[in-house]
Formats: structure tokens, C-alpha cells, sequence
């Protein structure tokens, strides 16, 4: 028997297939990339994905795959919380998280013990004596790193890039922070060069049609950083926490459904067609990963949604980018600190209040400058957006 946990943030994506799919062989092949396995088995790409990725709406939106689907036909990646096992012929994935009630702590000891563990974290990272990088932006999530960061700094070099965009947001913020704090602090210029034909061919190879746009930032963090044993620290996972597909939609309450699912997923066309085909990919990854499992332990299944589609697809692909140049790492990439936050009170998880409560036990100078939205007004207008497109698909499109 094989057994593989993948980790929670899917820093190390995995993806799995079974040639029994379209044959009799009790083989079957997992690889952190989708690309290898298609080599592998000679596999098609999956027709739906490119004609989604082709659509007009598909452009306006995040740039991953529905449920567990990938661009290879047949081949799936494992999202968060589940196990995969293989034995004897049949591979089985089995979730391992949540397997308990929620419970409901009190907001100081949650605070307490999710800043032990991020402290431990960070402690963690210094014992491997490599070279640390910490992107910083105005917003929530690195703010939270950098909180955890205090009694390492000495440690840790931080940067933020100062392309078109981040000058009046992330960069004017982060530079007084720094100067506040005596960070180690770089402000970064990525260089214009085309990609070479050599990148450009294994990243579209390696990554495929959903990530292609990203190929020159990738290639431009390449040649800046040099290809080395650092690693380099991210932020995102601590989102969980945070209501975030609520406040991204403004939105009260959703029964979980396959069909309330297709429109969270990204800004999906205005089409039966689009929302049947995308509906039994979500339906059919419900039952694959007993998701309705989560709703019966007493968690809110947004915050899982947005854990194992968002963090899962999106971010898994996100960090890959990372791994053209360094070592991506995630301070919250453990089940259980992301448990003990969610553990807290809603009214603390409507926004940022227990993150701000974190920051403050930790280090409360980080909040010496303003936390800043992300992409400010641009930002609020999306949500509103958002929120209307959401209305208008679910009164028009989902049942």
C-alpha cells in the first residue's frame, strides 16, 4: 500500500492518474507536475479546459482550473485535506481534515497559540541557515509574516517590487515600514527582457496554458534573483481565516451546492452549457472528497472552498512560479495553526480583527503604518463587481 498526505497550503502540488482509466494496468503515476504525466502516458489535453481557458471571461478571472481538474486529460490534482492511497489496483482519496467538531475557543488563547506557533515557524526557517527573502506588500497577509519575523529579522531580506502600480501602495508603505523597523529592506526593479524561446518553452511545458501570461514576471524574478538555495516566504494562507469568499461577494449565507460553487469558482460565462459542465466537475469532487464533511463537523464550508479550490489550484500553481529561481515556503502551511484560527469567534473572522490581534502580541510596531487594502479603490470597485456579477449569475444561471 502507498499512502501520500500532501501539505496544507499544497506548496508541493500533487497530481495523480490512473491508467485504469482507459485501460486494465494497476499502475498509476503521481507527480507534483501535470505535464510529466501526460509525457509519461502520452495523454491528451483536457478539451474543456482549453476551450474555458479560451473564453472571454476566462481572461477577467483567476487563471486555474475548476474542482480538481488539470489541463491533462484525466489527470487530477489532490486538493488539501484529503489522503491519497493506492493498494492493490484501486486508489482511493480519503479526507483527514476536519475528522472533528469545531470547536469554538476563546479569542485570547487562539491569539496566544497561533503566535507560539508562528514564532516556532520562523525559528524553524533561520535552523536551515539559508538565505531568507520576504515579500512585502501593504496588505494583511505579510504583514502577518512580518509580525512573526521579530525576533529573526537579522535573518530575513526584504523586498517589495516597484513595478507600475505598487509605487503608491505596497512601495510607499513598505519603505516607511522599513525604515520604522530597520528592516533589511530592497526596493526591486524587475528588468523588461523578453523570456528566452528556452524558459518560454519549459514554463509554458511545465506550467500550461492556464499560467502562460505569468511566463515574463517569472523569467524577469529569475535573472534578478539567480537561480539559488534561499528560500522565499509567502503569505496567503492566513485568507482562510479571514471570511474571504464572504467579503469578496458580500455575501450572508450559501447553501452548499454544486451549483453555488461554479460562480464563486471565477467569473464563469453566462452559459448553461459552461455552468452544467463545470457543476459535475464540482459535484463529482464533492463526493470524491467527502466535502460535505466539513458542514457536518461544524466548519463554514466557504472557508474550505476557498482552502482546498483556491489555496488547492491557484496558489499551488503560484508557488511553482517561485520554484524557477528559489525554495517558496508558507508560515501557515500547518493544519493545525489554521485550525486554531478558525477556531475563533466569527465576529473576530468578519475581518481583519484577529489577524490585527495576532500582529499586535507578536509585534506591535508592524502596525505603526496603515494597513493598506489591497489595490485600495480598485480593489473595493472589484468587490462590488464581484458581488453584482455573483446576483446576476445565480438569479439567471444557477438553480
Amino acid at each position: 500500500m502507498l499512502e501520500i498526505l500532501p501539505d496544507a497550503c499544497a506548496s508541493l502540488p500533487v497530481n495523480y492518474f490512473s491508467p485504469a482509466v482507459v485501460n486494465d494496468s494497476n499502475e498509476f503515476a503521481v507527480s507534483s507536475h501535470a505535464y510529466f504525466i501526460r509525457e509519461a502516458f502520452s495523454l491528451p489535453l483536457c478539451s474543456n479546459v482549453r476551450s474555458l481557458s479560451s473564453t472571454r471571461f476566462y481572461h477577467l478571472g483567476i487563471r486555474h482550473c475548476p474542482a480538481d481538474m488539470t489541463e491533462v486529460e484525466g489527470v487530477k490534482v489532490l486538493t488539501p485535506n484529503l489522503s491519497l492511497t493506492y493498494r492493490a489496483g484501486e486508489l482511493r482519496a480519503q479526507r483527514i481534515f476536519p475528522r472533528s467538531n469545531r470547536l469554538e475557543r476563546d479569542v485570547n488563547e487562539v491569539i496566544n497559540e497561533v503566535s507560539r506557533v508562528l514564532l516556532s515557524s520562523v525559528d524553524c526557517l533561520a535552523w536551515f541557515r539559508k538565505p531568507i527573502f520576504c515579500a512585502l506588500s501593504g496588505g494583511v497577509d505579510s504583514r502577518m509574516t512580518l509580525a512573526a519575523t521579530v525576533g529573526q529579522r537579522d535573518n530575513f531580506q526584504f523586498f517589495t517590487f516597484a513595478g507600475e502600480g505598487n509605487a503608491r501602495r505596497d512601495l510607499l508603505c513598505t519603505k516607511k515600514l522599513s525604515q520604522l523597523l530597520s528592516l533589511r529592506f530592497e526596493e526591486i526593479q524587475l528588468s523588461n527582457v523578453h523570456p528566452s524561446e528556452e524558459f518560454s518553452v519549459l514554463y509554458h511545458g511545465l506550467q500550461g496554458e492556464t499560467r502562460a501570461p505569468n511566463v515574463k514576471d517569472t523569467f524577469a524574478r529569475q535573472q534578478y534573483f539567480g537561480v539559488n538555495d534561499n528560500f522565499e516566504v509567502r503569505s496567503s494562507i492566513s485568507e482562510v481565516s479571514r471570511s474571504f469568499v464572504r467579503r469578496k461577494f458580500h455575501t450572508a449565507e450559501m447553501a452548499l451546492t454544486a451549483d453555488a460553487m461554479v460562480p464563486i469558482y471565477k467569473r464563469v460565462p453566462f452559459s448553461r452549457k459552461w455552468h452544467e459542465l463545470i457543476r459535475q466537475e464540482f459535484a463529482t469532487w464533492m463526493e470524491r472528497s467527502s466535502f460535505r464533511d466539513v458542514e457536518k463537523y461544524g466548519y463554514d464550508w466557504l472557508d474550505f472552498y476557498y482552502w482546498e479550490i483556491r489555496v488547492g489550484t491557484w496558489q499551488a500553481l503560484v508557488l511553482q512560479d517561485a520554484d524557477y529561481y528559489t525554495n517558496p515556503t508558507v508560515l501557515f502551511n500547518n493544519r493545525k495553526l489554521i485550525e486554531l484560527m478558525l477556531s475563533a469567534p466569527e465576529k473576530y473572522r468578519k475581518d481583519d480583527t484577529l489577524q490585527v490581534m495576532i500582529m499586535s502580541t507578536l509585534d506591535g510596531d508592524v502596525l505603526k503604518t496603515p494597513i493598506v487594502k489591497n489595490f485600495g479603490k480598485k480593489a473595493w470597485f472589484r468587490e462590488i463587481l464581484e458581488s453584482s456579477y455573483l446576483k446576476a449569475y445565480q438569479a439567471l444561471i444557477a438553480r
